[in-house]
């Protein structure tokens, strides 16, 4: 049921729709640059991180328009909770983290230098887990716990 817009609700949902824009853009606007493949040469990656993968304006403009606006910003808040735990657990067991775009870089893994890329990765919002070792694993927010090894690190 939609509430129309001169109601309590629509206005929450207004209200609701102009946070999650600001909270949206800034997460786009304030993430480290991700390596691309001109520069994925530059970033080299060989101790423990995780990469938090967040949509550029492009992607978010694609899924408003395939998901529709209320649909979107109820994703996007999803999203965002899903993030923020994420974050508050990395944080707690001192794991290091980075924001970046869709990409590719430079991992070492079991000793040699290799490029690993996330473009084509079907998810909006996730996390590229990596142990400084082995291949990094790509995994949703809400599952960051299930990728971390027993001792609580990647």
């Amino acid at each position: 049921m939609r509430a129309s817009s001169g109601s309590f609700e629509g206005v929450i949902i207004e209200g609701m729709k102009a946070v999650l824009s600001i909270v949206v853009l800034c997460a786009c606007a304030c993430g480290a640059s991700a390596p691309t493949q001109q520069n994925a040469n530059a970033v080299e990656y060989s101790s423990p991180i995780v990469l938090f993968v967040s949509p550029d304006s492009q992607e978010i403009s694609a899924l408003k328009k395939r998901l529709g606006d209320d649909a979107f910003y109820v994703t996007a808040d999803d999203a965002m909770w899903y993030r923020s735990g994420a974050y508050e657990l990395l944080d707690s067991l001192n794991i290091p983290h980075a924001e970046v775009r869709r990409g590719a870089a430079r991992f070492r893994i079991d000793g040699r230098t290799r490029i690993v890329s996330w473009r084509t990765v079907a998810m909006t919002w996730f996390l590229v887990v990596y142990d400084g070792k082995t291949q990094p694993r790509i995994t949703a927010d809400i599952d960051i716990r299930s990728v971390l090894r027993p001792q609580g690190r990647p």
